[in-house]
């Protein structure tokens, strides 16, 4: 994942199956290039939030093996 414009906050996470891990979390972050495998099947999500006023770019490249 890349931020272009400023930094921000975020969370991903997994849920169902009656857990939720939490993958990756950062305040302040510009991106990071850690790969993330799901635990297990299920929903997986995450969010991003904007600390700043000016615009940004998140670019997240995901991988789906089936």
């Amino acid at each position: 994942m890349t931020v272009e414009g400023g930094p921000i906050n975020l969370g991903l996470l997994g849920y169902g199956d009656g857990r939720s891990p939490a993958y990756e979390k950062g305040r302040g972050s510009i991106g990071f290039e850690n790969e993330i495998v799901a635990e297990f099947d299920s929903e997986h999500g995450g969010s991003v939030r904007n600390r700043d006023s000016s615009d940004i770019t998140v670019t997240v490249t995901v991988t789906v093996t089936v």
